[in-house]
């Protein structure tokens, strides 16, 4: 029979001892339970956390080196963890009896390398649910398993996802409801997908990587029979949204693949996903023609899949005609706003649901400055059933989302190509457009990450963009995991070579802070002038562009 290591992060959370106690009655001889401190106060460790030592199957670390990043409390765990089976609880959550049973009943079938079990109740705050249920004194309804199975029983309580849990041929998409309230995982396949990624630092969407990296791993099942419910308590659903948001860009980069497109734009589900593969398989084998890119610097090119090309759907060159490639869709595009010149579009876009073609063009009017749509040499349209799976989702709740191809213009032009406008659009949208105003890569991103305590925690930032400076301040400290003592900012011409000492005051150079410079283009500084700003420095400096590259500014201009 395998062992268990129940894995719970802890801050502050109240009535902890309602989620312990819960646990400890289903523990066997062997199993485990292993808490993770993320600085709680002191008085709370003291009064909370320590009298549980007395029991010899707890375990208490304490999060030490980083702060609120919830990968690194749950690696920290595993860490620590001896057995086979790994079960991730949140401090917040009550399981039901016999939920360790089936998860390590579930865990016999080999097929499967992970499983999910029933979260009830996720979101609601204690006043929200007292007002819904009707009850006074909610906390007290976990004080016995009979009154956490009539919470379960509850229909305002019941795990939104049950519908396509309980149907077995959604199961390869089951990984983006792979939330860590209540999961488990094989352990040699925690260790051989390399855990949780700490580059994810803000709340949110650090569990969905876990199971898509699992999911391409092996199989992903449910546990009809494992039930949590959570303790409810006050949380800001609006900055959680947000973070989790900025994280979903983050992953869409890192594994380049269209489903993370859809976690963006649209209210998920197993079935609307399952549809959008289909919609793609059958686009493919129509063998549409390619599009024929040309080296424009700085332009972006999107097409159809088709297994007649090989190419990616999308290309796209930048200033110094360097060639990329993204094999997605075209919904969402992880790059900053206006970050081309121009965005081709293919006409075989119009093949999709009008929905996604929307998001298509509307995505080329915010990465581009101009968007040209291009006639096919072939094309086919089909009426998709069950469409209306796709509904939309508000990124930032200030944003216009587009879903009426009536909104867009398609102006004829000599060569026989139509300038995509929409007026309408951009005058709606245009308080938002900046909803990714800076963007790390995700590769740049993970090495900063890997690197950063060989920096300081401290720099100042230097916008060399028309980008908002405090927008690109407070995207950056939340990314990078730091802060900004000062920033300044100097508005450069594009095209237009710039001596890097002519433009900074030279009491700059003597700081001792490090500086992170925001540039359009690492061509728009001549290279004389760039040594010699390194040869005055000792610190650490970096240079992030518009491609989100990020790296030691020394490393882009060696010192002389």
């Amino acid at each position: 029979m395998k062992k268990i290591s129940v894995i719970v992060i802890v801050h502050n959370n109240k009535r902890i001892d309602i989620c312990i106690t819960s646990i400890l009655k289903q523990l066997l001889s062997e199993d485990e339970l292993i808490i993770v401190n993320d600085h709680s106060d002191e008085s709370y460790i003291n009064t909370q956390l320590t009298p549980l030592l007395i029991n010899k199957k707890i375990l208490l670390y304490h999060a030490k080196e980083k702060k609120g990043n919830r990968s690194y409390n749950r690696n920290l765990g595993v860490q620590n963890s001896k057995n086979e089976i790994l079960l991730f609880l949140d401090g917040d959550m009550v399981i039901s009896e016999m939920t360790l049973h089936f998860f390590r009943k579930a865990h016999e079938n080999n097929e499967y390398v992970g499983f999910l079990g029933n979260a009830h109740g996720l979101r609601f705050s204690e006043k929200n649910l007292c007002l819904c249920l009707g009850k006074d004194i909610y906390s007290q309804a976990f004080q016995t398993n009979e009154n956490i199975c009539q919470l379960i029983k509850n229909p305002i309580l019941e795990d939104w996802r049950i519908t396509e849990l309980k149907n077995p041929s959604m199961e390869q998409w089951f990984w983006i409801y792979y939330y860590t309230c209540i999961c488990s995982i094989e352990r040699t396949c925690f260790f051989e997908i390399g855990g949780f990624d700490e580059t994810l630092v803000t709340w949110g969407s650090e569990d969905i990587d876990l199971g898509y990296r699992l999911h391409k791993h092996g199989k992903i099942g449910y546990v009809s029979g494992a039930h949590a419910v959570h303790v409810p308590h006050d949380r800001n659903l609006w900055d959680e949204q947000v973070f989790d948001r900025d994280n979903l860009r983050y992953l869409l980069d890192k594994h380049s693949a269209w489903p993370f497109e859809m976690l963006i734009s649209f209210d998920f589900s197993c079935e609307s996903y399952k549809l959008m593969e289909e919609i793609i398989k059958e686009i493919a084998s129509w063998k549409l023609p390619d599009l024929k890119t040309q080296p424009i610097p700085n332009s972006i090119w999107i097409n159809t899949p088709s297994l007649f090309c090989n190419s990616n759907t999308i290309v796209y060159y930048d200033e110094s005609l360097n060639i990329a490639f993204l094999n997605l869709i075209g919904i969402v595009v992880p790059c900053c706003d206006q970050r081309f010149d121009v965005a081709y579009v293919s006409e075989n876009i119009f093949s999709y649901p009008i929905i996604i073609t929307c998001r298509i063009l509307q995505e080329c009017l915010r990465i581009s400055k101009k968007a040209i749509l291009v006639p096919a040499t072939m094309s086919k349209r089909k009426h998709w059933d069950d469409q209306s799976l796709f509904f939309s989702t508000e990124v930032y709740r200030t944003g216009y989302i587009s879903t009426d191809i009536a909104e867009y213009r398609f102006i004829p032009m000599e060569n026989g190509t139509y300038h995509i406008c929409s007026p309408e659009l951009i005058h709606y949208f245009q308080g938002a457009l900046s909803h990714c105003p800076i963007y790390v890569t995700a590769r740049s991103r993970k090495l900063w990450h890997e690197q950063k305590k060989n920096y300081a925690n401290k720099f100042i930032l230097v916008n060399f963009t028309d980008r908002n400076t405090n927008e690109i301040q407070n995207k950056l400290e939340n990314i990078l995991d730091t802060c900004f003592i000062n920033s300044y900012t100097y508005t450069l011409e594009k095209g237009k070579i710039y001596s890097f000492m002519d433009i900074l005051p030279v009491s700059l150079s003597d700081s001792k802070c490090d500086f992170i410079f925001i540039c359009n283009t690492l061509l728009q500084f001549s290279e004389k002038s760039v040594q010699k700003w390194l040869s005055k420095r000792i610190a650490h400096d970096f240079i992030l562009s518009l491609d989100g590259d990020l790296s030691p500014l020394c490393t882009k201009f060696s010192k002389s």
